[in-house]
């Protein structure tokens, strides 16, 4: 994890923060800790530059960069950029890093342009719904998938309330003015014909204009969102099974989970197992490791069935390792 900041000699310094996992083998503990590592003095800020930085650093401390999982900037174009930001020319270098952003900070960044959207946005309407989703993103819990599933609800909600919102913020502004006695319509506002309207719809009044920059700056925080958390969805897409509790719940869902593993063990080849992690899921559902539920209720039964899929693809992945086949080719037999 790496940022940079001015120190009062108004020199650039670049702050170099390590993740890991500690694991205790004796303990059976594994625990997620960071590590300041120190400041790194910057000449320059552009990608090329902090790319030489950064690998000559970590060649000093003693860390392949081959080894790192994952690379967390801010959202600078410097660092972000998909064709020549920083976390691409690391990821050429090593694929397996993947690049995490602060989710936080794109929202924010979402509205800030959304606001910017039209000059005449003094109120960001919408802030209060925008708010109650940055708190939940600032929660230490927070994992990928929560994350991924509150910014889509948060979409989704914009989208629905489009035109209720426009339409309750233009009806309690014309009590107000009739209560203030200001003359609602003005004069009407024109603007340039474009090729296939009619002269008329060139001119909008003052309601229609309203509701016409409103509408406009809700779409652009739509669209906002989903160009900034295409990245979040991507990684979502690969993780995020491994936090869906509730779908590992469902019925007939054991073939979605071992593919999902199976594309997993194919991003990280030499970390993991697909088979194991398969058989790990499916663990997880053993009433016996993990819960004390009644026989009688519906998440009962469903752990008890698959505890019995469990002994079964024990034994047949068992067979299926003694024959050297990958998880994949495995998947056709199931």
């Amino acid at each position: 994890m790496l940022d940079s900041t001015p120190d009062l000699a108004h020199r650039e310094q670049l702050s170099e923060v390590i993740r890991f996992v500690d694991v205790n083998f004796k303990t059976k503990k594994v625990t997620i800790k960071e590590s300041f590592l120190g400041f790194i003095q910057l000449h320059a800020k552009d990608a090329a530059t902090l790319e030489n930085v950064i690998v000559e650093q970590l060649q000093a401390d003693n860390l392949p960069i081959a080894d790192c999982r994952s690379q967390c900037y801010d959202n600078a174009a410097v660092m972000a950029g998909e064709l020549s930001g920083l976390q691409q020319r690391i990821a050429i270098r090593n694929p397996q890093a993947s690049f995490v952003n602060c989710n936080n900070h794109s929202l924010n960044l979402a509205g800030l342009h959304a606001a910017k959207q039209d000059p005449v946005v003094v109120t960001f309407f919408v802030l209060s719904k925008i708010d109650r989703i940055q708190k939940q993103l600032q929660d230490p819990s927070m994992n990928f998938h929560d994350a991924a599933l509150d910014l889509e609800g948060l979409q989704q909600r914009l989208s629905s309330i489009r035109e209720d919102v426009c339409i309750t913020a233009v009806n309690a502004a014309k009590v107000l003015c009739e209560k203030l006695g200001i003359r609602i319509e003005g004069r009407i506002k024109r603007r340039k014909q474009m090729p296939g309207e009619n002269a008329g719809d060139a001119g909008l009044a003052a309601v229609e204009e309203i509701t016409r920059i409103m509408k406009s700056v809700i779409d652009r925080l739509i669209q906002e969102m989903t160009t900034r958390f295409g990245r979040l969805k991507t990684l979502d897409e690969k993780f995020g099974f491994l936090f869906n509790i509730s779908k590992l719940f469902a019925n007939d869902t054991s073939n979605d989970i071992q593919q999902h593993c199976a594309t997993l063990a194919d991003f990280y080849k030499t970390d993991i197992d697909g088979t194991e992690l398969f058989i790990s899921k499916l663990n997880t559902l053993d009433p016996s490791a993990t819960m004390k539920m009644s026989n009688g209720s519906k998440k009962g039964k469903r752990v008890v069935r698959y505890d019995y899929d469990v002994k079964i693809l024990k034994t047949a992945i068992d067979e299926l390792k003694a024959k050297k086949m990958t998880l994949r080719q495995a998947s056709k037999t199931f």
